[in-house]
């Protein structure tokens, strides 16, 4: 925005005498512009004296209430320890009802069948037997220098 608004508008601004649209488009302005910004600012400056003090219990009251807005209190039942001690129980419960058991059991079958050799593990081994025994006709042929 080109055009920038002057003191007498801050003022009236402040001083909360304009329209709803029209303080919308002032807020909007300060926004983008920063020479305004610092007009503004500086009304600001001028007008605090004559602005109402505020009452310390008002502003500890404004200071509490953005605390808890900031950090609100969580509920008992979003601490990590309340989420720890559900872990913990339903790990009792799976130990205290077997399901761990029938866990190793399955575990057992399967290294019960990965003893079993694969058919990679029997091509190898018939590979092997072939090269030894191609081995062993070579060096029956092999002439002897002596």
């Amino acid at each position: 925005m080109n055009n920038h608004y002057d003191r007498l508008f801050w003022n009236a601004y402040i001083a909360d005498t304009l329209d709803e649209p029209e303080r919308q488009r002032a807020e909007d302005h300060l926004l983008d512009c920063e020479a305004c910004l610092a007009l503004y600012l500086a009304c600001v400056e001028e007008e605090s004296p004559s602005m109402p003090a505020l009452d310390p219990k008002q502003s500890e009251a404004l200071a509490n209430d953005v605390v808890h807005a900031l950090f609100p209190k969580k509920r008992w039942f979003q601490h990590v320890i309340f989420h720890y001690a559900v872990a913990a129980s339903i790990t009792l419960l799976l130990m205290g009802s077997g399901a761990f058991d029938r866990m190793t059991h399955a575990v057992q079958l399967e290294q019960i069948v990965a003893d079993k050799p694969t058919l990679t593990d029997k091509l190898m081994q018939t590979a092997n037997g072939w090269l030894d025994e191609l081995g062993s006709i070579l060096k029956e042929r092999k002439p002897e220098h002596e």
